[in-house]
């Protein structure tokens, strides 16, 4: 019979019991595991890693269940014995450098495998702003009862070998490090994956802005927003201030027209939830703006078409909210400072 996951939950505090009354009978609990963490420096000629503070968190079936903190030896490595294994654990380590912490989710430990090890690569931080690029900026775009909701998946590219940490200061008093433009009247941006909230980020005069260290290689983001529909006409344009390797566009074909400015029509492709026009730019230099014009929306008439899982699947259709197994938003970068209120 299936479980369900607050069933599973309350095994699992049953297991720890258990586990906890058999030690204090002086004998072993068992099973149990032990994870070997190691920091790497990524930054060339970068400073040490010894001494620094961990925090191994463990989840089971996504529920944090146990958070230890460790602090690493000479070598910047820590071994963690004892983990509650018995019914399996996914385990998640942080590891703090120069202000900033840094991400990795580790191999599942269970009964079978009770041994892992891991290695948490950390940078040192810079002022400098470095060439930053947006590798691919991919959108849907489906009409709704108020307006055109649109989710994006907005994926950047830090090049060095060093966590920037940000430029100008935002209204929010916290340095700015990614942003993009939003096209004219949205509104109801919504922070899905890969922000820390809206404590870390802003959106003012039509610019979403991120306020979190840039660490090298790759970011994504995850959001969303309402574009008005006026007259029966949307127009969805947008722009980075930095050079755009990719920008893909995918509209629900419901009728109407559609006019595409900078990008390429590559026409009608199926999807599980039915047929979408793609548009295409590359090599977008930087600020260049494009987009897309719709034309002959009628909000009523889109609001009796629209299904239920119209946006739901298209968005899965261009990967926004997939991957791994989303315990802690990979790869997140937070520098230190007081908690956000609320």
């Amino acid at each position: 019979m299936d479980m369900t996951p607050r069933s599973w939950i309350g095994a699992l505090v049953c297991a720890l019991a258990w586990a906890n009354a058999q030690a204090a009978r002086g004998q072993p609990a068992e099973p149990t595991g032990t994870l070997t963490i190691r920091a790497i420096q990524g930054t060339e000629g970068g400073g040490g890693v010894a001494s620094g503070k961990a925090q191994v968190h463990l989840f089971f079936r996504r529920q944090l269940v146990r958070t230890i903190e460790v602090t690493l030896d000479e070598s910047g490595s820590a071994v963690v014995p004892d983990l509650p294994i018995a019914m399996g654990i996914d385990p998640v380590v942080q590891i703090e450098h120069a202000g900033v912490t840094y991400q990795e989710t580790g191999p599942r430990m269970d009964p079978t495998a009770p041994t892992a090890s891991m290695e948490v690569v950390v940078f040192d931080v810079t002022d400098e702003a470095p060439p930053w690029s947006v590798e691919m900026r991919r959108i849907d775009a489906a009409p709704e009862r108020d307006g055109v909701r649109v989710g994006e998946l907005l994926r950047v590219v830090n090049p060095d070998d060093a966590t920037w940490l940000g430029g100008a200061v935002a209204s929010t008093g916290k340095r700015t490090t990614v942003r993009v433009s939003l096209p004219v009247g949205a509104s109801d941006v919504r922070l899905d994956h890969g922000f820390h909230g809206w404590c870390c980020t802003t959106y003012e005069g039509g610019e979403l802005a991120v306020q979190m260290p840039l660490m090298p290689g790759e970011t994504s983001y995850h959001y969303s927003y309402v574009v008005p529909i006026v007259d029966g006409r949307a127009s969805i344009a947008f722009s980075a201030p930095v050079p755009t390797s990719t920008a893909e566009v995918f509209v629900a074909e419901r009728g109407g027209a559609i006019a595409a400015h900078g990008l390429a029509d590559l026409g009608a492709q199926d999807t599980p939830s039915g047929g979408v026009r793609m548009f295409e730019g590359t090599d977008l230099e930087r600020s260049a703006e494009v987009g897309i014009v719709l034309t002959g929306l009628s909000m009523a008439e889109q609001a009796a078409e629209r299904t239920d899982t119209s946006m739901g699947s298209a968005m899965a259709w261009i990967g926004i909210g997939a991957g791994a197994l989303v315990i802690v938003v990979a790869s997140v970068v937070l520098l230190r400072g007081p908690k956000p209120e609320g």
